[in-house]
């Protein structure tokens, strides 16, 4: 039998995603992935996008500020 070991799970700065898809923000935001890819579709989504190709992102910060959230990511923009 071979042992399996476990990489540790350890989010650093580095590893925290800057953006998010659109079916995981729509969940932070309590509303139904359709109904958030029609608000884009609309130009009516609470939060800014990013179209990359095909890809939509919304960024982890405009959903944070959306949701009330916005104060852990400003902490390493406060040091200068």
């Amino acid at each position: 039998m071979v042992a399996v070991s476990e990489r540790p799970t350890v989010q650093t700065s580095s590893s925290v995603s800057r953006g998010v898809t659109v079916p995981y923000a729509c969940a932070d935001l309590g509303i139904s992935t359709s109904l958030g890819y029609e608000l884009i579709a609309r130009d009516e989504f609470p939060c800014r996008i990013i179209r990359a190709g095909r890809r939509i992102i919304v960024p982890r910060a405009e959903l944070d500020r959306v949701l009330g959230r916005a104060d852990h990511q400003q902490e390493g923009s406060d040091a200068a």
